[in-house]
């Protein structure tokens, strides 16, 4: 279960001058219950559009969603959380080449999971794909 309070009165907040544009505060409270055992979370979000409490939930929601998912596809494609790069920009970049894989792993019109396309592709692609993708 999710419940959203989100106001505009923040004169009270001292710090609304270091975000341009800010117009809402927002918490959102969830309480999952699992393996019989209840989770409560209280987020606080601040927003720049007029507060409504629906849109604040649907956009939080969404988000979460997208960041989830997007680090499970890197994970279980690219062994992502096993990597073991470290310096500089090398993180960034790796993340770039694996995010633009995924993306290519996507559009690739083989009606498999993303594993059995990635594995296809390695398996009849040009060596360069196959590093690109492993």
């Amino acid at each position: 279960m999710r419940e959203c309070w989100a106001t505009s009165a923040i004169g009270w907040l001292e710090q609304k001058r270091e975000w341009v544009g800010l117009q809402t505060i927002a918490f959102i409270k969830s309480t999952v219950f699992r393996n019989g055992r209840m989770s409560v979370a209280t987020r606080c979000y601040i927003y720049s559009l007029p507060p409504d409490a629906k849109r604040i939930l649907y956009a939080a929601r969404n988000h979460w969603s997208i960041e989830n998912n997007l680090h499970w596809q890197l994970d279980t494609n690219f062994d992502d959380d096993k990597s073991t790069v470290r310096k500089v920009n090398g993180p960034v970049n790796m993340s770039v080449v694996k995010c633009f894989g995924l993306s290519i792993l996507y559009k690739t019109p083989i009606n498999r999971g993303l594993q059995r396309k990635r594995n296809m592709l390695a398996a009849t692609q040009s060596g360069a794909l196959k590093t690109l993708i492993s």
